[in-house]
Protein backbone atom coordinates (compact mmCIF):
# COMPACT_ATOMS: atom_id res chain seq x y z
CA UNK A 1 0.00 0.00 0.00
CA UNK A 2 1.45 3.50 -0.78
CA UNK A 3 1.59 5.84 2.36
CA UNK A 4 0.56 9.56 0.80
CA UNK A 5 1.90 12.74 2.50
CA UNK A 6 -0.70 15.30 2.28
CA UNK A 7 0.57 17.96 5.18
CA UNK A 8 3.58 19.23 6.48
CA UNK A 9 4.66 21.78 8.99
CA UNK A 10 7.95 22.66 10.25
CA UNK A 11 10.09 24.75 12.82
CA UNK A 12 13.92 25.94 12.35
CA UNK A 13 16.09 28.38 13.80
CA UNK A 14 15.07 29.84 10.07
CA UNK A 15 11.57 29.95 11.11
CA UNK A 16 8.59 28.01 9.93
CA UNK A 17 8.69 25.88 6.62
CA UNK A 18 8.39 28.38 4.61
CA UNK A 19 10.61 30.57 5.83
CA UNK A 20 12.98 27.27 6.31
CA UNK A 21 12.84 26.51 2.69
CA UNK A 22 13.66 30.13 1.47
CA UNK A 23 16.84 29.89 3.82
CA UNK A 24 17.74 27.19 2.50
CA UNK A 25 17.28 27.83 -1.21
CA UNK A 26 18.74 31.04 -0.61
CA UNK A 27 22.04 29.53 0.14
CA UNK A 28 22.06 30.50 3.40
CA UNK A 29 22.97 28.89 7.47
CA UNK A 30 20.73 29.14 10.63
CA UNK A 31 23.30 28.75 13.08
CA UNK A 32 25.73 31.20 14.85
CA UNK A 33 27.10 32.19 18.07
CA UNK A 34 25.23 31.02 21.12
CA UNK A 35 23.07 33.27 22.58
CA UNK A 36 20.42 31.16 24.71
CA UNK A 37 23.50 30.54 27.28
CA UNK A 38 27.13 31.55 28.17
CA UNK A 39 29.27 29.40 27.08
CA UNK A 40 32.23 28.19 29.68
CA UNK A 41 35.35 26.14 29.77
CA UNK A 42 33.16 22.60 29.83
CA UNK A 43 31.14 24.11 26.82
CA UNK A 44 33.87 24.11 24.10
CA UNK A 45 32.08 24.28 20.93
CA UNK A 46 30.43 28.16 20.93
CA UNK A 47 28.09 27.59 17.66
CA UNK A 48 24.40 27.34 17.69
CA UNK A 49 21.30 26.78 15.87
CA UNK A 50 18.80 28.32 17.85
CA UNK A 51 15.01 28.05 17.32
CA UNK A 52 12.72 31.71 18.43
CA UNK A 53 9.21 30.45 19.33
CA UNK A 54 6.47 32.54 20.72
CA UNK A 55 3.35 30.47 21.83
CA UNK A 56 1.18 33.43 21.97
CA UNK A 57 1.33 33.29 17.93
CA UNK A 58 -0.59 29.84 18.58
CA UNK A 59 -4.12 29.79 20.06
CA UNK A 60 -4.49 26.37 20.40
CA UNK A 61 -1.80 27.10 23.22
CA UNK A 62 -3.70 27.72 26.53
CA UNK A 63 -2.27 30.05 29.24
CA UNK A 64 -1.97 27.32 31.82
CA UNK A 65 0.24 25.16 29.30
CA UNK A 66 2.28 27.85 28.55
CA UNK A 67 2.91 28.45 32.39
CA UNK A 68 3.37 24.57 32.83
CA UNK A 69 3.84 22.26 29.53
CA UNK A 70 7.90 22.00 28.79
CA UNK A 71 8.52 24.44 25.78
CA UNK A 72 9.32 21.25 23.06
CA UNK A 73 5.71 19.97 23.60
CA UNK A 74 4.09 23.33 23.10
CA UNK A 75 6.16 22.71 19.77
CA UNK A 76 4.62 20.01 18.40
CA UNK A 77 0.76 21.60 19.32
CA UNK A 78 1.56 24.95 17.66
CA UNK A 79 3.17 22.71 14.51
CA UNK A 80 -0.26 20.72 14.46
CA UNK A 81 -2.36 23.41 14.40
CA UNK A 82 -0.41 24.14 11.30
CA UNK A 83 -0.59 21.24 10.07
CA UNK A 84 -4.42 20.47 10.54
CA UNK A 85 -5.63 23.71 9.18
CA UNK A 86 -8.95 23.01 7.70
CA UNK A 87 -8.49 19.56 8.11
CA UNK A 88 -11.34 17.15 9.65
CA UNK A 89 -9.82 13.70 10.19
CA UNK A 90 -12.14 10.81 11.67
CA UNK A 91 -10.93 10.88 15.10
CA UNK A 92 -10.98 7.15 15.99
CA UNK A 93 -9.19 6.52 12.80
CA UNK A 94 -5.95 8.96 13.11
CA UNK A 95 -3.47 7.91 15.42
CA UNK A 96 -0.23 9.96 16.65
CA UNK A 97 3.52 9.01 16.67
CA UNK A 98 5.88 12.04 17.73
CA UNK A 99 9.00 11.60 18.99
CA UNK A 100 11.63 13.78 20.68
CA UNK A 101 14.64 13.21 22.35
CA UNK A 102 17.56 15.83 24.27
CA UNK A 103 14.80 17.68 24.97
CA UNK A 104 13.67 14.86 27.36
CA UNK A 105 17.00 14.66 29.09
CA UNK A 106 17.22 18.35 29.81
CA UNK A 107 13.38 18.83 30.67
CA UNK A 108 14.61 16.05 33.57
CA UNK A 109 17.07 18.68 34.53
CA UNK A 110 15.14 21.79 34.72
CA UNK A 111 12.50 19.76 36.90
CA UNK A 112 14.76 18.78 39.12
CA UNK A 113 16.62 22.33 39.11
CA UNK A 114 13.56 24.44 39.70
CA UNK A 115 11.33 22.20 41.70
CA UNK A 116 8.97 21.71 39.03
CA UNK A 117 6.30 19.05 39.70
CA UNK A 118 4.08 17.87 37.34
CA UNK A 119 3.64 14.62 34.46
CA UNK A 120 5.45 16.88 31.63
CA UNK A 121 8.58 16.33 33.14
CA UNK A 122 8.74 12.33 33.59
CA UNK A 123 5.99 11.13 30.54
CA UNK A 124 7.94 11.56 27.52
CA UNK A 125 5.45 10.27 25.54
CA UNK A 126 2.73 13.18 26.06
CA UNK A 127 4.61 15.08 23.19
CA UNK A 128 2.17 13.09 21.23
CA UNK A 129 -0.79 12.27 23.58
CA UNK A 130 -0.86 16.21 24.25
CA UNK A 131 -2.30 16.26 20.26
CA UNK A 132 -4.36 13.41 21.47
CA UNK A 133 -6.11 15.21 23.51
CA UNK A 134 -6.47 18.36 22.78
CA UNK A 135 -7.88 17.15 18.85
CA UNK A 136 -9.79 13.87 20.50
CA UNK A 137 -7.97 11.44 17.81
CA UNK A 138 -8.45 7.66 19.59
CA UNK A 139 -5.70 5.96 17.17
CA UNK A 140 -2.68 4.33 18.63
CA UNK A 141 -0.52 7.18 20.04
CA UNK A 142 3.30 6.81 20.65
CA UNK A 143 6.90 7.80 20.66
CA UNK A 144 10.24 6.85 18.78
CA UNK A 145 13.14 7.23 21.57
CA UNK A 146 15.91 5.89 18.21
CA UNK A 147 18.26 9.00 18.90
CA UNK A 148 18.94 11.08 15.00
CA UNK A 149 16.69 8.33 13.47
CA UNK A 150 13.22 9.14 15.43
CA UNK A 151 12.29 11.63 12.62
CA UNK A 152 12.05 8.99 10.32
CA UNK A 153 10.92 6.17 12.39
CA UNK A 154 8.08 7.66 13.48
CA UNK A 155 7.19 8.61 9.81
CA UNK A 156 7.93 4.57 9.08
CA UNK A 157 6.13 3.32 11.83
CA UNK A 158 3.04 5.88 10.82
CA UNK A 159 3.44 3.97 7.46
CA UNK A 160 2.87 0.65 9.20
CA UNK A 161 0.31 1.64 11.20
CA UNK A 162 -1.96 2.60 8.05
CA UNK A 163 -0.74 -0.37 6.10
CA UNK A 164 -1.95 -2.68 8.81
CA UNK A 165 -5.40 -1.09 8.84
CA UNK A 166 -4.65 0.46 12.50
CA UNK A 167 -5.51 3.81 11.06
CA UNK A 168 -6.11 5.96 8.25
CA UNK A 169 -3.93 8.72 9.20
CA UNK A 170 -1.30 9.40 11.20
CA UNK A 171 0.40 12.72 12.44
CA UNK A 172 4.03 11.55 12.26
CA UNK A 173 7.35 13.29 12.95
CA UNK A 174 10.16 14.78 15.52
CA UNK A 175 10.69 17.77 17.33
CA UNK A 176 14.27 18.65 19.99
CA UNK A 177 15.29 21.53 21.97
CA UNK A 178 18.76 21.21 22.42
CA UNK A 179 20.50 24.22 22.81
CA UNK A 180 20.95 24.33 26.66
CA UNK A 181 24.84 23.77 28.44
CA UNK A 182 24.15 20.65 29.80
CA UNK A 183 23.91 19.29 25.97
CA UNK A 184 27.00 21.13 24.91
CA UNK A 185 29.01 19.11 28.06
CA UNK A 186 27.78 15.81 27.46
CA UNK A 187 27.89 16.06 23.69
CA UNK A 188 31.50 17.96 24.27
CA UNK A 189 32.79 14.76 26.31
CA UNK A 190 31.87 12.80 23.41
CA UNK A 191 33.92 14.89 21.02
CA UNK A 192 30.70 15.24 18.66
CA UNK A 193 30.54 18.74 18.52
CA UNK A 194 32.73 21.43 15.38
CA UNK A 195 35.23 23.59 17.79
CA UNK A 196 37.50 24.66 15.39
CA UNK A 197 35.64 27.40 14.12
CA UNK A 198 34.46 29.07 16.92
CA UNK A 199 35.80 32.04 15.39
CA UNK A 200 34.32 31.55 11.96
CA UNK A 201 30.64 29.84 13.27
CA UNK A 202 29.33 30.14 9.66
CA UNK A 203 31.34 27.74 7.81
CA UNK A 204 31.35 25.22 11.01
CA UNK A 205 28.97 22.61 9.62
CA UNK A 206 31.36 21.22 6.75
CA UNK A 207 29.82 17.43 5.74
CA UNK A 208 32.41 15.44 3.61
CA UNK A 209 34.68 18.25 3.95
CA UNK A 210 38.25 17.12 4.99
CA UNK A 211 38.51 19.68 7.63
CA UNK A 212 35.41 18.67 9.58
CA UNK A 213 35.99 18.55 12.75
CA UNK A 214 32.16 17.79 14.07
CA UNK A 215 28.35 18.89 14.22
CA UNK A 216 26.65 22.20 14.79
CA UNK A 217 23.83 21.69 17.72
CA UNK A 218 20.46 22.94 16.05
CA UNK A 219 17.20 22.57 17.30
CA UNK A 220 13.40 22.46 15.74
CA UNK A 221 11.53 19.82 13.84
CA UNK A 222 8.76 18.80 11.79
CA UNK A 223 5.29 16.89 11.55
CA UNK A 224 3.78 15.11 8.79
CA UNK A 225 0.12 14.31 8.12
CA UNK A 226 0.31 10.59 6.76
CA UNK A 227 -3.31 9.33 4.63
CA UNK A 228 -3.83 6.21 3.32
CA UNK A 229 -5.08 8.28 0.30
CA UNK A 230 -4.50 10.91 -1.99
CA UNK A 231 -5.81 14.15 -2.11
CA UNK A 232 -5.72 17.33 -3.92
CA UNK A 233 -3.57 18.31 -1.20
CA UNK A 234 -0.95 15.27 -1.64
CA UNK A 235 2.51 16.38 -1.93
CA UNK A 236 4.13 13.27 -1.90
CA UNK A 237 4.09 9.11 -1.58
CA UNK A 238 6.43 7.62 0.51
CA UNK A 239 7.26 4.53 -2.12
CA UNK A 240 10.22 2.31 0.68
CA UNK A 241 11.28 2.18 4.07
CA UNK A 242 13.68 0.42 6.06
CA UNK A 243 15.52 0.37 9.66
CA UNK A 244 18.10 -1.71 10.47
CA UNK A 245 21.28 -1.28 13.42
CA UNK A 246 24.50 -1.87 13.23
CA UNK A 247 24.65 -3.73 16.41
CA UNK A 248 28.05 -2.56 17.33
CA UNK A 249 28.70 0.93 19.30
CA UNK A 250 27.16 2.94 21.87
CA UNK A 251 27.98 6.20 19.41
CA UNK A 252 30.31 5.12 16.26
CA UNK A 253 28.63 3.90 13.58
CA UNK A 254 30.17 0.34 12.57
CA UNK A 255 33.29 1.15 10.34
CA UNK A 256 32.33 -1.14 7.20
CA UNK A 257 28.89 0.67 6.85
CA UNK A 258 27.07 -2.60 6.12
CA UNK A 259 23.96 -1.99 7.54
CA UNK A 260 23.87 1.46 6.39
CA UNK A 261 24.26 -0.06 3.07
CA UNK A 262 21.60 -2.95 3.71
CA UNK A 263 18.65 -0.03 5.17
CA UNK A 264 18.99 1.68 1.83
CA UNK A 265 19.29 -1.02 -0.44
CA UNK A 266 15.76 -2.19 1.41
CA UNK A 267 14.69 0.68 0.98
CA UNK A 268 15.38 1.33 -2.29
CA UNK A 269 14.11 -1.96 -3.99
CA UNK A 270 16.11 -1.91 -6.73
CA UNK A 271 14.78 1.71 -7.65
CA UNK A 272 17.18 4.63 -8.43
CA UNK A 273 16.82 8.04 -6.54
CA UNK A 274 17.14 10.99 -8.39
CA UNK A 275 18.69 12.48 -4.73
CA UNK A 276 19.84 11.18 -1.84
CA UNK A 277 19.09 13.52 1.57
CA UNK A 278 22.02 12.34 3.17
CA UNK A 279 22.50 12.09 6.99
CA UNK A 280 26.16 13.56 6.67
CA UNK A 281 26.78 15.25 10.20
CA UNK A 282 30.08 16.74 8.88
CA UNK A 283 31.46 14.36 11.53
CA UNK A 284 34.97 12.96 10.94
CA UNK A 285 34.44 9.16 10.94
CA UNK A 286 29.99 8.82 9.76
CA UNK A 287 30.26 11.30 6.49
CA UNK A 288 32.27 8.69 4.11
CA UNK A 289 30.71 5.53 5.34
CA UNK A 290 27.50 6.70 3.71
CA UNK A 291 29.42 8.04 0.43
CA UNK A 292 30.78 4.17 0.76
CA UNK A 293 27.63 2.60 0.79
CA UNK A 294 25.88 4.97 -1.58
CA UNK A 295 29.05 4.24 -4.38
CA UNK A 296 28.53 0.42 -3.25
CA UNK A 297 24.87 0.65 -4.26
CA UNK A 298 26.00 1.91 -7.23
CA UNK A 299 24.14 5.14 -6.84
CA UNK A 300 27.27 7.76 -7.96
CA UNK A 301 25.23 9.06 -9.98
CA UNK A 302 22.67 10.26 -7.80
CA UNK A 303 22.91 13.93 -6.72
CA UNK A 304 23.43 13.80 -2.85
CA UNK A 305 22.87 17.25 -0.62
CA UNK A 306 23.82 17.73 2.87
CA UNK A 307 20.79 20.11 4.70
CA UNK A 308 23.14 19.68 8.19
CA UNK A 309 25.52 21.90 5.97
CA UNK A 310 22.95 24.95 6.30
CA UNK A 311 20.77 23.67 9.46
CA UNK A 312 22.91 22.07 11.44
CA UNK A 313 21.81 18.68 13.51
CA UNK A 314 18.46 18.61 15.11
CA UNK A 315 19.06 15.43 16.35
CA UNK A 316 15.91 13.30 17.36
CA UNK A 317 14.50 16.54 14.83
CA UNK A 318 17.10 16.39 11.69
CA UNK A 319 15.29 13.40 9.69
CA UNK A 320 12.16 15.13 10.12
CA UNK A 321 12.72 18.30 8.64
CA UNK A 322 15.31 16.89 6.08
CA UNK A 323 12.14 14.72 4.87
CA UNK A 324 10.25 18.33 4.44
CA UNK A 325 13.07 19.62 2.55
CA UNK A 326 13.08 16.47 0.36
CA UNK A 327 9.66 16.80 -0.13
CA UNK A 328 9.93 20.49 -1.35
CA UNK A 329 12.36 19.04 -3.41
CA UNK A 330 10.55 17.14 -5.54
CA UNK A 331 7.63 19.74 -5.37
CA UNK A 332 9.73 22.47 -7.08
CA UNK A 333 12.30 20.22 -9.00
CA UNK A 334 15.07 21.56 -6.72
CA UNK A 335 18.45 20.15 -5.37
CA UNK A 336 19.15 21.72 -2.35
CA UNK A 337 22.75 22.89 -1.69
CA UNK A 338 25.51 21.57 0.43
CA UNK A 339 27.46 24.24 2.09
CA UNK A 340 31.14 25.17 3.23
CA UNK A 341 33.22 22.28 1.04
CA UNK A 342 36.48 23.14 0.07
CA UNK A 343 38.35 19.61 0.24
CA UNK A 344 36.77 16.39 -0.97
CA UNK A 345 38.79 13.39 0.43
CA UNK A 346 41.27 11.80 -2.12
CA UNK A 347 39.34 9.37 -4.84
CA UNK A 348 35.70 11.11 -3.78
CA UNK A 349 33.83 12.89 -6.75
CA UNK A 350 30.34 13.00 -5.31
CA UNK A 351 27.73 14.88 -7.11
CA UNK A 352 26.44 17.81 -5.12
CA UNK A 353 26.19 21.82 -5.82
CA UNK A 354 27.46 24.52 -3.22
CA UNK A 355 24.44 26.37 -4.47
CA UNK A 356 20.48 25.74 -5.33
CA UNK A 357 19.77 24.33 -8.82
CA UNK A 358 16.92 23.68 -10.55
CA UNK A 359 16.62 19.96 -11.54
CA UNK A 360 14.04 17.25 -12.51
CA UNK A 361 13.57 15.20 -9.59
CA UNK A 362 11.57 12.19 -9.20
CA UNK A 363 12.24 10.42 -6.23
CA UNK A 364 14.70 11.28 -2.96
CA UNK A 365 16.17 8.61 -0.29
CA UNK A 366 16.15 10.09 2.56
CA UNK A 367 18.44 8.58 5.37
CA UNK A 368 19.09 9.06 9.30
CA UNK A 369 21.69 7.25 11.06
CA UNK A 370 21.58 7.94 15.18
CA UNK A 371 23.46 6.63 17.99
CA UNK A 372 22.98 2.46 19.20
CA UNK A 373 23.41 2.20 15.55
CA UNK A 374 20.04 3.02 14.62
CA UNK A 375 19.60 3.74 10.74
CA UNK A 376 16.73 4.32 8.73
CA UNK A 377 16.05 5.02 4.74
CA UNK A 378 12.40 6.48 3.62
CA UNK A 379 12.33 6.59 -0.45
CA UNK A 380 9.48 9.52 -1.27
CA UNK A 381 8.22 10.02 -4.63
CA UNK A 382 6.32 12.23 -7.36
CA UNK A 383 2.50 12.08 -7.07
Amino acid sequence: MTVYINSISGLTPFGNLDQTWKGITDNKVCYGPITKFIPDRYTRSTVAGEVTFNSEDYPIITEIERDKMPEHMQWTLGLTSELLEGTDLSKDRTSVIVSSGISTYLESIRANESGIDNSYTFSPNLIANNINIKYGFTGPSLMSMTACSSGLYSIIMGCMLIETGQADHVIAGAVDQTIDANSYKQLCKLRALSTKYNNESETASRPWDTSRDGFVLSEGGALFLLSNERTSNTLAEITGYAMTNDAHAVVAPHPDGTEIERCMRVALNNKVPDLINTHATSTPMGDYLEIDAINRLGLSNSWVTANKSQLGHLMVGAGAIETALSVLSLKHDIITPSLNIDNLKDGYEIMYTPKTINHQVNSVLCNSFGFGGTNASLLLSKT
